[in-house]
């Protein structure tokens, strides 16, 4: 077991959660001030700079159980509150998006690739904030020395250990199936096209090196599917070539714009001040907290007032009953009624959290709703 691996679970998990939350604040039209609130939340709680020494620190993985606390943690830090039902499902999607981009790598030094794609694709989220980019350009630099420590040896086995850690989970995501990157089992599809990656030991397939020095050839049956070895820099976001840990909702979320443009008319911009001021950080004198939320900076406790609970997942009445094998998380899409009758049922939950005044402001609730609709229904 590597005891390296813990920055590229934490940070891969946390990017994508993060991922899934800003597709959804998006796609239900959250007022983008509030929605950058809790971005910048989330990301900071992440990025903190005593979080991230722990993380680098030499040490075994977590547990499921404790990166599911993890991942708890970091939604305790923003104004939204997830039910416990959301939070699993949620979690499972996370699992899920880390493993299939483990399992496609080509070379396990592409795990740097991963984990800069999840950074840089937040810091460009939170580019507003100077603080939030101060933090998250900290937490990268250091990040990035120590992945230049790392041997080769030393990435295999982190990666060995990535699989491991999630080799039980099999979870169908309709996202996955209609972009043919996963069987209807569960499994995901392995492409064997694409390009060799940029590493100097890395030889195109198809000749055998003898002890003598002598070498011979053979015909690899897929020679015709890879093309030439990439040249980009892993390091540099720019030449970067490997695409994995790219934030894959945001072209679901073009996909699906033109529909819900003709459904759903944006909300009209704006916030009272008592939302904002709702919105403000929890001030510092809270009771003690516990090791992990310590490290994420979140408080155990905060004022009721300053916070909101949205069931971002469909509630299954079997949540409570342990999965195992192959699972299928039933999501249903809310379509104009569902979602009416869903904000009226929330609106004065949210109204008085906020202190808005509804004759003042008509611009859409503030919900979520239900939690995507990339959960396969089969």
């Amino acid at each position: 077991m590597s005891l390296l691996a813990m920055p590229f679970l934490i940070i891969n998990y946390g990017g994508e959660m993060i991922y899934i939350l800003e597709q959804r604040l998006h796609s239900q039209q959250i007022k983008a001030e509030r929605a950058q609130k809790v971005l910048h939340d989330l990301t900071r709680a992440l990025f903190n700079e005593p979080f991230v020494s722990e993380l680098l620190r030499p040490q075994a993985l977590y547990t499921f159980e404790q990166t599911r606390d993890v991942c708890d943690k970091l939604a305790q830090s923003s104004i939204m509150k997830l039910s416990t039902d959301s939070m699993d499902k949620l979690f499972d999607l996370v699992v899920m998006g880390v493993k299939y981009q483990v399992m496609l790598i080509r070379h396990p030094c592409e795990l740097i690739d991963i984990t800069l794609n999840h950074i840089d694709y937040i810091a460009k989220l939170v580019k507003q904030s100077q603080t939030t980019t101060n933090t998250i350009e900290k937490a990268k630099e250091a990040f990035v020395a120590f992945a230049r420590e790392l041997r080769v040896s030393e990435f295999a086995q982190v990666r060995q250990a990535l699989c491991e850690f999630s080799i039980r989970k099999r979870v169908k995501v309709s996202l996955f199936l209609q972009q043919k990157m996963q069987h209807h089992d569960g499994r995901f599809v392995i492409p064997t096209e694409g390009s060799l990656p940029n590493e100097a030991a890395v030889q195109m397939p198809g000749t055998i090196k003898n002890e003598d020095g002598s070498r011979d050839t053979f015909n690899y049956p897929l020679a015709s599917d890879l093309g030439p070895k990439l040249t980009g820099d892993p390091f540099d976001s720019e030449s970067r070539d490997c695409t994995l840990g790219q934030n894959v909702y945001v072209v679901d979320r073009k996909k699906s714009e033109p529909a819900q443009k003709q459904e759903n008319p944006p909300p009209k911009h704006g916030e009272t001040g008592s939302a904002a001021r709702a919105a403000k950080t929890v001030s510092a004198g809270a009771q003690e907290l516990n090791s992990l939320g310590s490290l994420l900076g979140v408080s155990s406790q905060r004022p009721a007032q300053h916070n909101f609970k949205l069931s971002l997942f469909e509630e299954s009445q079997d949540s409570t009953t342990p999965l195992s094998g192959t699972e299928v998380i039933h999501i249903r899409q809310m379509n104009r009624e569902d979602l009416a009758r869903f904000n009226k049922e929330l609106v004065d939950v949210i109204e008085g959290t906020f202190n808005i005044d509804s004759s003042k402001d008509t611009s859409k609730p503030t919900d979520i709703g239900d939690l995507l609709d990339m959960v396969s229904n089969d």
